[in-house]
C-alpha cells in the first residue's frame, strides 16, 4: 500500500475518463443485457431515450448509489455513509437511496454493528 501511494498511484482521472472505463469493464463483464434510458446522442450531444446494451448506460454515479444503498442494507451508521456521499441532509440521503427513514431500523443497526 505504500508503494502504491509513494508512487502517486492511483493517478486522478477525470470523471468523464471513469465512466468510459467503466463502461470498458462492464462490457468485457458481460453485462450486456438490453436496456431502454436516456444516453447522450454523440452527434448531437443531446440525451435521447435509447436502447442499447446495459454497459452503454453506466456511470460512476450508479455505483455512488449503490455503494449508499449496499451499506445501508448492511446496516452501517447513515451519517457515515451520507459523510462519504456527499449528503448533508439525511431526508436527501433517502429519497437517493429509494428508502423510506426508519429510525427504529436505524438505531437497531447501529446498537448491534
Amino acid at each position: 500500500m505504500l508503494n502504491i501511494l509513494k508512487s502517486n498511484l492511483p493517478h486522478k482521472i477525470s470523471d468523464q475518463r471513469l465512466n468510459e472505463y467503466m463502461k470498458e469493464v462492464f462490457k468485457r463483464a458481460g453485462i450486456d443485457n438490453k436496456i431502454s434510458g436516456y444516453k447522450r446522442n454523440k452527434k448531437t450531444n443531446r440525451k435521447e431515450f435509447m436502447t442499447g446494451p446495459k454497459y452503454e448506460f453506466v456511470t460512476s454515479h450508479d455505483l455512488r448509489r449503490s455503494f449508499a444503498s449496499y451499506f445501508y442494507d448492511k446496516g452501517k451508521p447513515v451519517n457515515t455513509i451520507m459523510k462519504i456521499t456527499g449528503h448533508k441532509r439525511e431526508s436527501t440521503f433517502y429519497e437517493y437511496i429509494g428508502r423510506n427513514p426508519n429510525k427504529d431500523y436505524d438505531a437497531y443497526n447501529f446498537l448491534n454493528a
